[in-house]
C-alpha cells in the first residue's frame, strides 16, 4: 500500500468558501481554486448530463473531496480512501481496492470512497463492490446520483 498525504485543505475551509468556489472565486484554498479554473473533463459532463445536474457542481464536489496536486495541475484524484477520517492517496486502484477490501474484512465500514468520497457504510449497496466504487466512471455515477437525490429532496 502507498498512501500519501492529503492536501492541506479541509472540508471546513471548502464549506466556509464553497459558494465563492462554485462562482469561481480564488479567495479559497490553492488546490481546489486551481482545480475549478481547469475546464470540467468530458467525463464529468457526460455523467453529470445523465443525472440531470450541472457538470460544474459534479466537477466542484469532486475537487474538494479527492483533489490531489500533479505538479502545477489540481485534479480530483480515483484512487482516495478515508477511512474513519484519515485520508489515504494510493498509486493503483488495485491497492486501493486491497485497502478497502482489508477495511471491510475488519468491519470498518466509515469509508468514503474514490473520487467523490461516497461513504462504503451508507451506499454499499449501490457501490456495488470494492473494484467498482474505486472505479472512476461508476463512483461519479453514485455521487451524481446521489447529488440529484439530494436536489430532490431539499428542492434545491
Amino acid at each position: 500500500m502507498h498512501a500519501a498525504q492529503s492536501p492541506s485543505l479541509s472540508r471546513r475551509t471548502f464549506l466556509a468558501h464553497g459558494a465563492g468556489l462554485m462562482l469561481g472565486a480564488t479567495s479559497a484554498g490553492h488546490a481546489v481554486a486551481a482545480a475549478l479554473a481547469t475546464p470540467v473533463p468530458p467525463g464529468y459532463v457526460r455523467v453529470a448530463a445523465a443525472a440531470d445536474i450541472p457538470a460544474a457542481v459534479l466537477f466542484s464536489v469532486a475537487c474538494q473531496e479527492s483533489v490531489l496536486r500533479f505538479g502545477n495541475k489540481s485534479l480530483p484524484y480515483p484512487w482516495t480512501l478515508c477511512v474513519q477520517g484519515q485520508p489515504l492517496r494510493f498509486n493503483t486502484q488495485d491497492a486501493a481496492v486491497e485497502k478497502l477490501q482489508a477495511c471491510l474484512r475488519d468491519g470498518i465500514t466509515n469509508v468514503d470512497c474514490g473520487l467523490l468520497q461516497v461513504n462504503w457504510g451508507w451506499n454499499a449497496q449501490r457501490l456495488g463492490s470494492p473494484r467498482r466504487a474505486l472505479n472512476a466512471y461508476a463512483n461519479m455515477g453514485v455521487g451524481a446520483v446521489l447529488l440529484r437525490e439530494h436536489y430532490e429532496a431539499t428542492k434545491g
